[in-house]
C-alpha cells in the first residue's frame, strides 16, 4: 500500500512539473532575441499606403512594446491589419509584422512565425501613441 502511495505522489509531482513548463509565456523578444542595437530602421506602412520611418527614440519604444507580446499559436481570422511594420536589421535582414491595435484589438503577427502575439495594454498604448503622433505630422 505504501508503494502505491509513493507511485501516486511521484505521478502527481511529475504531472505538475510538466504543466508548469508548458505554461511559460514565450514573448516575441525571448523568441527572436533582437535588440535595438540590431535594428537600423523601422518603417510603418499605414493602411492608406503612407510610409512612416521611426526616429531612434521611437524605435526603442516600439521594439520594447513588441518584445513583450506573448505568443499564441492560434490561427487568425480577422480584418486586414491596421498597418504593417518592417524592421530592417543592420545585417541586411528584414522582419515583417502586421499589427492590429484599433477597435479593441491588441495583437500582431510576425510574418516568419506561425501564430500571433498578444500585446498587454501598456504595449498597445505605446504603439498607438507612436502611430498617432506620426499620423498627425
Amino acid at each position: 500500500m505504501k508503494n502505491i502511495g509513493r507511485v501516486f505522489i511521484f505521478l502527481v509531482i511529475l504531472l505538475i512539473g510538466c504543466q508548469n513548463q508548458d505554461a511559460a509565456d514565450v514573448t516575441w523578444g525571448s523568441k527572436h532575441s533582437i535588440s535595438i542595437e540590431d535594428i537600423s530602421r523601422v518603417d510603418l506602412q499605414m493602411g492608406d499606403g503612407t510610409v512612416i520611418t521611426l526616429p531612434q527614440e521611437e524605435m526603442v519604444r516600439y521594439l520594447d512594446a513588441i518584445s513583450n507580446g506573448v505568443f499564441d499559436k492560434g490561427q487568425l481570422d480577422i480584418r486586414p491589419a491596421d498597418y504593417a511594420a518592417e524592421l530592417t536589421l543592420k545585417n541586411g535582414n528584414k522582419r515583417g509584422l502586421s499589427v492590429w491595435i484599433s477597435d479593441g484589438s491588441n495583437l500582431f503577427m510576425d510574418h516568419e512565425d506561425p501564430g500571433h502575439y498578444i500585446l498587454d495594454e501598456k504595449a498597445k498604448a505605446t504603439m498607438m501613441e507612436i502611430v498617432n503622433e506620426k499620423e498627425e505630422r
